[in-house]
């Protein structure tokens, strides 16, 4: 699950396989969903990627967001293990 705390953007979702192959790209619109956190509201998007088709192995994402304000990117890693 991917929770992507921003205002109103444009978020796209790349995931990557070990080899660096695109395996999966989504972009996310409309307006994110109000949260609270520590009695504070938040704005998020939450992205849900079906792994089931997925091999076990290290995959890396790629989230891009561009607001009005700017363009920035998170990256990370994770596993699937089964």
């Amino acid at each position: 699950m991917f929770h992507i705390e921003t205002d109103p953007a444009n978020v796209e979702v790349q995931i990557f396989d070990f080899t660096g192959r695109l395996v999966h790209k989504r972009t996310l619109a409309g307006d994110p969903k109000e949260t609270t956190r520590d009695n504070k509201t938040a704005y998020a998007y939450e992205y849900e990627w079906d792994a089931s088709n997925a091999a076990s192995g290290a995959y890396f994402y790629l989230v891009t967001i561009e607001t009005a304000n700017g363009k920035s990117s998170r990256k990370g890693k994770f596993a699937i293990i089964r």
